[in-house]
């Protein structure tokens, strides 16, 4: 009976039973000799050292992008910007650029000349699933950028405190609104906290473009300019 054991109870031959015992011990080899190559692995001697460097990005913020030269040249614009005007909300770590249109609202400020062509702070990018912030921007909108802050004529792009600002009056008359001050004007969106450059003579827009503090924008900016070569 006990000669027929795998037979009668495993409906398998000896032949097949060993094989199957063989394939079992030469798994278990198999694995442990894997098991001991990960556990210690082999050197040359020559680098038997292995130095482990850590990531000391604060991932808490890091978004995952690469800020370029260009950007932090805008940053250190705008940063110089705000502080000539006693602001010194842009001089943080991170640069406020989501969060700076409340912060020129609450701060009396307006954005004035933003260039045409460049998306604004907050704007959504198409491009990105997740916005970036000034990392969004492009080579050409830095560019664009820089040449406004830097630029020396009336298309300069730069901030005017609101008690001082000519059209805050003039915009309240036209779209029939009312306030009881300024600043709850740009805080509540009734008055935008950026004004686009006026168009150029030939461009099929008539006017430039405002941005709320609530991100949204009209086309109701200044008139396009005057083509000087017809004058």
């Amino acid at each position: 009976m006990a000669l027929e054991f795998f037979m009668t109870r495993c409906h398998a031959g000896d032949d097949e039973i060993i094989g199957h015992f063989k394939v079992h011990i030469y798994n278990l080899v198999s694995l442990q000799a894997v098991d001991e190559v990960l556990k210690t692995p082999k050197t040359d001697g020559i680098n038997d050292k292995v130095e482990v460097v850590s990531d000391t990005r604060d991932r808490s913020t890091w978004d995952g992008s690469e800020e370029r030269e260009d950007h932090t040249q805008v940053k250190l614009r705008l940063h110089s910007l705000f502080e000539e005007h006693g602001q010194t909300w842009g001089s943080g770590k991170l640069f406020p650029w989501k969060q700076m249109l409340c912060h020129l609202a609450s701060s009396e400020l307006i954005l004035v000349n933003w260039p045409k062509g460049v998306m604004f702070p907050g704007e959504e990018c198409a491009s990105h699933t997740m916005p970036k912030g000034i990392s969004d921007l492009m080579q050409v909108e830095c560019s664009k950028l820089l040449a406004a802050l830097n630029d020396t004529e009336d298309t300069q792009l730069h901030i005017q405190s609101i008690p001082w600002h000519k059209g805050a009056y003039m915009y309240h008359m036209i779209h029939n609104k009312a306030t009881n001050t300024e600043k709850a004007a740009l805080i509540s969106s009734e008055e935008p906290a950026i004004i686009g450059a006026a168009p150029p003579h030939d461009s099929n827009k008539t006017q430039g473009k405002h941005m709320f503090c609530n991100l949204k924008t009209d086309q109701l900016g200044p008139k396009h300019m005057v083509n000087k070569a017809a004058t």
